[in-house]
């Protein structure tokens, strides 16, 4: 039970860093051009909250890597998953009294 728990958790998680990593660039493309209203600009604090973060998942000049690792993660977790499902379904899992 606690294989599953922890597979279904790192699926979350996995997409959690994807979002991120998709949607803070998208924040501050869209948000780049602004009316901002001085020093205390809710938009700009966003914009460099979202820097951050993007900075934190890896540097912005290698966003391409990112990505690719972001789905490599992804689609390995999948994998592990199906495989998981599929190993699980034997006779004896399932119970089965085997009679000649």
């Amino acid at each position: 039970m606690k294989k599953r728990y922890n597979k279904i958790l790192s699926v979350i998680i996995c997409f959690i860093v994807t979002y991120v990593v998709f949607s803070a660039p998208l924040f501050i493309v869209k948000n780049i051009d602004h009316n901002c209203t001085g020093d205390n600009c809710s938009i700009c604090a966003a914009i460099v909250q979202c820097e951050n973060a993007v900075k934190a998942i890896g540097s912005a000049a290698s966003g391409k890597i990112n990505v690719i690792s972001a789905v490599a993660v992804f689609l390995i977790v999948i994998a592990n998953l199906i495989l998981f499902e599929k190993r699980s379904t034997t006779l004896v899992t399932l119970k089965v009294e085997l009679l000649s």
